[in-house]
């Protein structure tokens, strides 16, 4: 079966050339090509197609923007409002969704709330750096590799507002708080949605090539 699928890295090729809604859409063709090369694989269309759900309005991030202390990218702002928010599947809510703006919140309090972390244990310092890491994303909570995805906000340029992606582990984030790694240094290019799509896309390819098993 794996022979005969054309699944290589060249579905992602052109990506970068993509707005992030076509990428979108492009990780939907990759599903499409899946079932359609096998009609057994239709309940990929529940499980990681992409969908589009809800929608946001300039009144809510504003709201959003004042309660976090911080200002949205402009291509997250220009996604949502246009598009709306997206999930990857439809069976698990906490599977790759992005949230509301009244649901983002700083990485620390969520923490501290569920995890338990006692900031006292900390600098300073470095809770001021993992306050400036908003989650708006939920990740995949059946691999729980990334519980959120968030906006690193001491990465955000000052020129274009763009920031950097994270992925939180609940297992790994202790080096969030290193200084040498989360640090004011700008965007690589991409922007904030661009690079969120291509998680999503990339966790689309991941998981059809695993129960394709190739």
């Amino acid at each position: 079966m794996g022979e005969s699928f054309k699944f290589t890295d060249e579905m992602l090729d052109g990506y970068d050339e993509l707005t992030p809604y076509e990428g979108l859409i492009k990780g939907g063709t990759i599903v499409d090509a899946a079932v359609e090369f096998d009609p057994g694989f239709t309940f990929l269309n529940t499980s990681i197609k992409p969908h589009f759900f809800g929608k946001v309005t300039q009144d809510e991030i504003d709201a959003a923007e004042t309660r976090l202390g911080v200002t949205f990218p402009p291509s997250y702002k220009d996604f949502v409002l246009e598009h709306g928010l997206f999930q990857l599947g439809s069976g698990n809510e906490n599977e790759f969704r992005m949230l509301h703006p009244s649901e983002m919140g700083r990485l620390s309090d969520i923490l501290a709330a569920e995890w338990e972390v006692n900031w006292d244990d900390y600098t300073e310092e470095q809770k001021g750096l993992v306050d400036q890491i908003i989650y708006f994303s939920m990740g995949d909570e059946g691999l729980q590799m990334v519980w959120f995805y968030c906006m690193d906000f001491t990465s955000q340029n000052p020129e274009s507002g763009e920031v950097e992606v994270l992925k939180y582990n609940q297992d790994h984030w202790q080096w969030m708080m290193d200084g040498s790694d989360v640090q004011v240094f700008g965007t690589d290019g991409n922007t904030t949605m661009h690079d969120h799509m291509f998680s999503a896309v990339s966790r689309i390819v991941r998981v059809i090539g695993r129960e394709m098993d190739i």
